[in-house]
């Protein structure tokens, strides 16, 4: 845990899988919205039940340090465990899920926490943050349903979609895909 809590980032190899599945799928002669479009609704997730598990395990880990006295190391495993929630940030090319899974380790992680007990070197409490996260995970949820409107949506965009979310993000592309296509 000490050792993935150095790291600046996870590489799932997201991207390459990205690209060849695309490239497959334009040399089996589909379009290149079409292509686009599977090989990103194809991306296999299955690391993120991993990471969701290890969240909780964590959490009782540190519950487990805590019973035994050992404050201080129940203290680093919760903030490591915090960081890997916040490494699940709506990166370009990560899929909202990701997001989702990232506010509810960070969230199991600060429920461990005294409400009322500052959070990091911030002035805001460990409640305050909860709330944040609740905030955040209903806005992404609501956001999620933008991207039904790819069925409306002409190829070019379909195409401008796809290249929005590997540039930006779900989180920016489905805002711009709700601005442009959502009801007004």
């Amino acid at each position: 845990m000490t050792a993935g809590s150095g790291k600046q980032k996870f590489d799932d190899f997201t991207r390459d899988f990205l690209q060849s599945s695309e490239e497959a799928w334009r040399a089996a002669g589909y379009s290149v919205a079409d292509a686009k479009t599977i090989s990103s609704m194809q991306l296999p997730l299955p690391d993120l039940a991993d990471f969701r598990q290890l969240g909780r395990e964590t959490v009782a880990a540190a519950n487990a340090y805590n019973q035994a006295g050992d404050e201080q190391s129940a203290q680093a495993l919760l903030a490591m465990n915090i960081t890997l929630g916040q490494r699940f940030n709506g990166a370009p090319g990560e899929p909202l899920i990701n997001q989702l899974v990232g506010i509810a380790v960070e969230s199991d992680t600060l429920k461990a926490l005294d409400p009322n007990s500052s959070y990091g070197d911030s002035r805001t409490t460990i409640q305050n943050r909860l709330d944040e996260l609740t905030q955040q995970k209903n806005t992404l949820k609501g956001l999620a349903k933008a991207e039904t409107l790819l069925e409306i949506m002409p190829p070019e965009d379909v195409i401008s979609y796809w290249d929005r979310w590997r540039t930006f993000g779900s989180e920016a592309t489905l805002r711009w895909a709700e601005s442009k296509y959502g009801q007004k």
